[in-house]
């Protein structure tokens, strides 16, 4: 018997976070996505040093 508590595990949680991010990216225009792409490659950039291409083309 399993017993809900109402608690997501940090798994169900990130797979429901990268749910509501892929259905977001699907609704942005052109435009909206290259502005995301670039807020995206300076933030890995601010995290990662130094950057490598490869985290760059993986957006």
């Amino acid at each position: 018997m399993i017993i809900q508590t109402g608690f997501k595990t940090p798994e169900e949680r990130q797979a429901e976070e990268e749910k509501e991010f892929i259905t977001m990216w699907r609704k942005l225009t052109t435009q909206q996505k290259i502005i995301m792409k670039r807020l995206m490659i300076r933030l890995i950039n601010k995290q990662a040093a130094p950057p490598t291409e490869a985290n760059i083309y993986n957006l």
